[in-house]
């Protein structure tokens, strides 16, 4: 199996994305905060936590971790929002695997991670906004639905003027065709006058 993968998919040659080459289409978006709440609770299940099965040993540095706070299942939720919030209201743009690697940094540790991830998060923001020397707002899931809708929008009325343009472009070869045939029917009209004159003739 073949798993290609491209950040412009609509610049692929039309002989690579017709039935037959590549059928089934992933988009791969920057995470939302659910999506971090998930992989956060992934990375550290209660399960493993109650049954004792995390080490006391950190693989980073060696040195001792952090106690486990999370004594039943809402302790380990509240733990994911705050994680989750951490990055999201930096308003950066991030992928699911770059989350998945910082967390592999503290695997072992639930608390250091989220000590950790603002601090984290601020190096990625100051990357991505160079120029802006104070934190930038929360994103609401509302209006991340609005952008999301806009970019719908938008994509949908780019569309309808191209299929616009794309019909008076053929609409114009159509009357240019036409025109065509109506010139060629005229000439071959006036032959066959010249030929019918010169045999009554």
């Amino acid at each position: 199996m073949l798993f290609p993968s491209t950040n412009y998919p609509d610049k692929l040659d039309e002989a690579l994305r017709r039935p037959g080459r590549f059928d089934v289409h992933i988009a791969f978006h920057h995470a939302v905060s659910q999506q971090a709440i998930d992989l956060y609770k992934h990375f550290y299940p209660l399960s493993r936590i109650q049954n004792d099965k995390m080490t006391d040993i950190q693989e980073k540095d060696d040195e001792p971790t952090t106690s486990h706070p999370f004594k039943d299942q809402s302790d380990l939720d509240q733990a994911a929002e705050q994680f989750a919030e951490r990055i999201m209201g930096k308003n950066i743009k991030v992928s699911i695997a770059t989350i998945q690697g910082f967390l592999l940094l503290y695997k072992k540790d639930p608390v250091m991670a989220l000590d950790k991830v603002d601090e984290w998060a601020e190096a990625i923001r100051k990357d991505q906004f160079p120029d802006s020397s104070d934190p930038v707002g929360k994103v609401t899931a509302e209006e991340e639905g609005s952008v999301r809708d806009g970019l719908d929008e938008k994509e949908l009325v780019k569309e309808e003027i191209d299929k616009d343009e794309e019909a008076k472009v053929e609409e114009e070869k159509g009357e240019k065709n036409e025109a065509k045939k109506q010139v060629i029917l005229t000439g071959e009209a006036e032959k066959l006058e010249a030929v019918q004159e010169v045999v009554l003739a």
